[in-house]
């Protein structure tokens, strides 16, 4: 992958992870289930 913006990068790794653990979360909740 071609890592222009190095910064950018990890703030949407990091946006991705968040939302990720938020779903398996909500995945973990009965009512979502």
């Amino acid at each position: 992958m071609i890592q222009q913006c190095p910064y950018r990068n990890k703030g949407l790794n990091l946006v991705l992870a968040t939302s990720f653990t938020v779903f398996r979360e909500y995945k973990k909740e009965p009512r979502f289930g």
